[in-house]
């Protein structure tokens, strides 16, 4: 028999909501901080730009994925769109590495990133 899933008190889920909400918060800040793209023609300055905003999808996919298993309660359907995002951040880096800018991924980041937020609202 399968254990019966678990179940969260209002305020266990309003409070993992809360750390959830705030790490995306986080990472949109760093996001919009690290990602404006290179005006530069200097070829080193466009690798730099284009390597920072790698690390920047990296770390956060990593930080959204370890929030989601330390916050077990957050609500499922902020839980599902937050893991998509951070899915999506992994599937542009690595298309990114083999130089496809993804716009589709990017475009669904950018969708998904607007549901969040409405759901942390």
């Amino acid at each position: 028999a399968t254990p019966p899933a678990p179940s969260y008190s209002e305020q266990q889920v309003a409070d993992a909501k809360a750390k959830v909400c705030a790490a995306f918060e986080k990472v949109l800040t760093t996001s919009s901080a690290n990602s404006a793209p290179s005006t530069s023609d200097d070829r080193n300055s466009q690798l730099l730009t284009a390597v920072n905003q790698r690390q920047v999808f990296v770390v956060s996919s990593a930080y959204l994925l370890t929030t989601l298993i330390e916050q077990p309660a957050a609500p499922p359907e902020l839980a599902a769109a937050v893991k998509n995002l951070a899915d999506l951040y992994q599937v542009i880096t690595l298309d990114g590495l083999v130089g496809d800018r993804n716009d589709a991924g990017h475009n669904a980041a950018n969708e998904t990133g607007f549901k969040i937020q409405g759901l942390c609202k």
